[in-house]
């Protein structure tokens, strides 16, 4: 949770943000053919918005959130869609495998890294789509919060 007396509405709104602005247009993005262009549009200004907030190595400082493990689904999105995504966000997706249960999680769904391959298009970092298999990562952002969350034993 982020720190202060107002951390857990700003993870809230920035759930709330993810869910209906940034999930739902990727949505009608993978079903809809006719608004193609200008959803990819509205979802690079968003994500770059999103990029831009980030205070340390996730959102919300140095402690991974729910909204990180979300963020990062979407991230993957957009690398299957072959979308450009800022350094800051390929940063924070780049730390965010960089934790046990994330790498767990994709192992389990036979999914490659993000940063496995990367191609720099116009000064952005832009993960590979031939690097990604053709399976979706909906489920991973639930199993990597769930496993970052259990209690570690020697």
């Amino acid at each position: 949770m982020p720190a202060g007396p107002l951390g857990r509405t700003r993870h809230l709104q920035m759930l709330a943000f993810l869910s209906s602005e940034v999930q739902k247009p990727f949505v009608r993005l993978f079903f809809s053919e006719g608004e193609k262009e200008h959803l990819r549009e509205t979802l690079a200004r968003r994500l770059d918005w999103i990029g831009g907030r980030a205070e340390g190595r996730h959102l919300f400082g140095d402690r991974f959130t729910g909204a990180d493990a979300l963020l990062y689904v979407m991230l993957r999105w957009a690398a299957m869609l072959g979308m450009a995504v800022s350094a800051d966000l390929s940063g924070l997706a780049a730390r965010v495998e960089e934790r046990d249960a994330v790498r767990a999680t994709l192992a389990f769904e036979e999914l490659e890294p993000l940063g496995q391959r990367t191609c720099a298009v116009d000064g952005q970092v832009l993960a590979c789509p031939a690097a990604l298999r053709r399976r979706c990562a909906w489920s991973s952002c639930h199993l990597i919060y769930v496993n970052s969350r259990r209690p570690r034993h020697s």
